[in-house]
């Protein structure tokens, strides 16, 4: 595998949730959500990344559905983004 997207670790051969990782993607979505840009948002949360990696975090399905990546983010959240 040669990227794993930020809030994922693999273990065994599987993924799971860095959970230090995921509460950041969470405060990004709702960072995002409350009207804050892109940049701010994920000041906010604490992730240190250029402004069009936190757009494609932000429509990154596999934070929501995969069938190797476990969810991170409601579908009701993802779909508001």
């Amino acid at each position: 595998m040669s990227h794993i997207p930020f809030g994922y670790a693999i273990k065994n051969g599987k993924a799971v949730v860095n959970e230090k990782e995921a509460v950041k993607i969470k405060e990004l979505f709702g960072a995002y959500l409350s009207g804050l840009s892109l940049t701010e948002a994920a000041k906010n949360a604490g992730i240190k990344r250029c402004h069009i990696s936190i757009a494609r975090m932000l429509t990154d399905k596999r934070y929501v559905e995969d069938k190797f990546y476990p969810p991170i983010i409601s579908r009701d959240t993802f779909e508001e983004v």
